[in-house]
């Protein structure tokens, strides 16, 4: 399975120019592989893990990187 996902994530990133679709599926395959390690390292990128989660949850409140990242955005609108 492992393999197959990266194989899946090396086809995607040699397709040229990246759509939307394809930055969805490039994040939503790296969550699935996530879930093949330990989640103390995970934990090395959260910001990774943010962008992941925010691809598929409509409401992200569990992530410390995602408020971050959330009032970095809030800053820059108002």
């Amino acid at each position: 399975m492992h393999n197959e996902r990266v194989k899946e994530i090396v086809d995607i990133l040699a397709s040229s120019p990246l759509r939307k679709n394809d930055v969805r599926s490039l994040l939503t395959l790296a969550r699935i592989l996530t879930d093949l390690v330990p989640a103390v390292q995970v934990r090395q990128y959260p910001h990774l893990e943010f962008f992941c989660d925010w691809t598929v949850h409509a409401v992200l409140d569990r992530s410390k990187a995602g408020a971050l990242v959330l009032a970095a955005l809030q800053e820059v609108v108002e």
